[in-house]
């Protein structure tokens, strides 16, 4: 009986969802996720250079249109590449030693 209430109720959220009308976010999430899938063709990186040298820290007040990874010394990473997808990649201090694309 919940399992049948669980079912229903998701399926009117995702009816409902599929409503909304499309907006800058929504467009901008479809982007992202074309873009971890592969299939985004204007798939853009730019590395903000001036990032180097200062700590993560800043990443916390910033906001990005890419999606970011940040990767401490001794993080396993997936070794899936995501061509617009920012990789921060820090030394022992927290200090962003390198950025690269992917």
């Amino acid at each position: 009986m919940i399992k049948t209430f669980r079912t229903i109720t998701a399926l009117g959220l995702l009816s409902l969802a599929a409503c909304a009308p499309a907006t800058e976010t929504g467009t901008q999430l479809r982007e992202i996720i074309s873009a971890e899938r592969g299939t985004y063709k204007e798939a853009k990186c730019e590395i903000p250079e001036k990032l180097v040298g200062q700590s993560h820290t800043i990443l916390n007040t910033m906001r990005f249109d890419v999606p970011i990874r940040v990767i401490f010394p001794g993080d396993a990473v997936t070794t899936d590449h995501v061509a617009n997808r920012l990789n921060f990649k820090l030394n022992s201090k927290g200090v962003i030693k390198e950025i690269t694309c992917g």
